[in-house]
């Protein structure tokens, strides 16, 4: 609600560590088109019947640190709790709300113990196959140089199992998702493009998703 009112958030003594405190300058990072439709669907003897929801109370700030040129801020603040990052001087931070401890606290802690140890990202490997036939495009036609920022609509679908993660709670669903398409814009911000979701479903029940591989599932979408 600062944000609607200032336009920006300027959170001061935000603890880092025991011993280290810092100044937080923020502006929100908004993430729904306009226009944007959240639905949640169920399926009624093969008839697919959808219900229009409101979107959570969310609110997604990036920003810097106060005298630090090249740092990096984005929370997440939702339903889902308070997550996010911050990157300073060569150390970064992980910004998640504390289990267990009643209001709305936050911990700060550094991503990992052992310096040498690689991250998740390190070992991730795509999954998705080619479908036999069909041209993958590797470039995406500019709509401008590059002084032109470009956003792009991005239409999620999910699954059963997915409003299952959280316990059916369709705001937190929401607003998890919500929360890593804005996470990703501020992790890929030097490519002067960003992402803003126009659409997303949720399944409360059977989901037209019954494929247990990758070919099944694009065949599924087409």
């Amino acid at each position: 609600r600062l944000s609607d009112q200032f336009g920006q958030v300027h959170l001061t003594d935000f603890a880092l560590d025991q011993d280290t405190r810092a100044e937080l300058l923020l502006k929100p990072a908004p993430i729904l088109a306009p226009d944007a439709t959240i639905v949640v669907a169920r399926s009624t003897n093969g008839v697919v019947e959808e219900r229009e929801v409101a979107t959570p109370d969310t609110l997604l700030l990036k920003g810097w640190v106060k005298g630090s040129e090249d740092s990096q801020v984005f929370l997440a603040i939702s339903p889902l709790g308070t997550n996010g990052w911050i990157n300073a001087d060569g150390t970064s931070w992980l910004v998640s709300t504390a289990h267990g401890v009643e209001g709305p606290r936050t911990i700060c802690r550094a991503p990992a113990d052992n310096p040498d140890k690689k991250p998740i990202s390190s070992t991730f490997e795509c999954n998705v196959r080619r479908i036999p036939g069909q041209e993958i495009k590797t470039t995406i036609p500019s709509r401008g140089g590059m002084g032109t920022p470009r956003r792009y609509d991005v239409a999620i679908d999910t699954d059963t199992q997915y409003l299952d993660l959280f316990q059916g709670q369709e705001q937190v669903a929401i607003a998890y998702a919500m929360a890593n398409i804005g996470a990703a814009n501020i992790v890929f911000s030097d490519t002067n493009a960003s992402l803003q979701i126009s659409y997303m479903r949720l399944w409360e029940d059977e989901d037209p998703w019954p494929f247990d591989d990758t070919d099944g599932m694009l065949a599924g979408i087409q």
